[in-house]
């Protein structure tokens, strides 16, 4: 008895749309142009149902099912070993469909793959990490009255993974490449705005999106983009961040001495001197009464000391 699985069933469509077994029966030689010939495979595939997909597959000696799709692509998340497999497995089957030389070649079981994968998982809607690291990374050839808007869509496409997460093992995913986006973002932050003032509003939103990403993501140094997030919204005053750096002390409480850094940083730059800044003071002398433990801390005190002390 064969181990072969059978397929579903076929619904029936009358004529809404046409057959599916034109693929089965049009030579590749009535297309002159390749590329059109390409073109009415594609649109046939998309056109038509799993079902019937999967009827002319097993006619063919290739037992395959969407389930199995979706379990396979789910020991790693990764299109081209699913299609590499089923190619291997059905290699002989394959090389047979294409001595036909119609429409239904090699390439079918690829096309039908891409399409459950695609379709159930969504990856079309998913953005490529290494394509946001490069995005992220061309920062400088956007013109610097647009970064921040610019900057806070990146964010925002790279949160939009958050419910794609819950559902699916995103780290298999993005496991090598999210060190170089921390980076990335890290770098624009400090670096690419630098001396760029963004409005208060894109300036919260930016924060927001970093703080969603810590919550979500597994970072090397959240602390460093939740302090370059903060100084942000503190060019716009204390008063802006003062409830934003409150929450942070306590997400971060051994990195203290850095938020404060930050925040005192970004105050000095943009407010006035002197022991009239009660907003420098009382944070000056909240750092400096911190129960220090490690020495780095204590360090980051001394240059906090010697970096202010004109100012004060």
């Amino acid at each position: 008895m064969s181990n072969k699985k059978k397929p579903r069933k076929i619904k029936k469509n009358k004529g809404k749309k046409q057959s599916f077994d034109v693929l089965l029966t049009t030579s590749k030689d009535k297309f002159a142009n390749p590329m059109i010939a390409n073109q009415k495979k594609l649109k046939l595939f998309a056109e038509h149902s799993f079902d019937e997909i999967e009827q002319v597959l097993f006619q063919y000696g290739i037992s395959i099912t969407r389930e199995d799709v979706y379990q396979e692509y789910e020991k790693t998340y990764n299109l081209d070993f699913v299609v590499d497999k089923y190619h291997q497995q059905y290699r002989i089957q394959l090389d047979e469909i294409d001595k036909l030389n119609t429409l239904f070649d090699g390439d079918c079981l690829i096309l039908y793959i891409q399409k459950a994968v695609k379709e159930h998982y969504q990856t079309n809607q998913l953005p490529d990490p290494d394509m946001i690291v490069l995005a992220i990374e061309s920062m400088d050839m956007v013109t610097d009255k647009n970064k921040p808007k610019y900057f806070l869509t990146l964010l925002q496409t790279i949160n939009q993974l958050k419910n794609y997460r819950e559902e699916r093992n995103i780290e298999k995913l993005f496991a090598e490449t999210f060190y170089e986006i921390e980076t990335a973002i890290d770098d624009t932050i400090a670096l690419t705005i630098h001396n760029i003032r963004p409005s208060l509003e894109i300036s919260k939103a930016i924060f927001q999106e970093v703080i969603t990403m810590i919550h979500t993501y597994e970072f090397n140094y959240p602390e460093y983009l939740c302090s370059d997030a903060l100084e942000l919204i503190a060019r716009h005053g204390y008063q802006n961040v003062e409830k934003d750096f409150r929450e942070c002390l306590k997400l971060f409480p051994n990195n203290k001495v850095r938020l404060y850094n930050a925040i005192l940083s970004e105050i000095e730059l943009y407010s006035k001197k002197g022991k009239d800044n009660k907003d420098f003071m009382m944070l000056y002398n909240e750092v400096l009464a911190l129960d220090l433990v490690s020495e780095d801390d204590k360090q980051m005190i001394n240059i906090i000391k010697e970096n202010y002390s004109d100012f004060i």
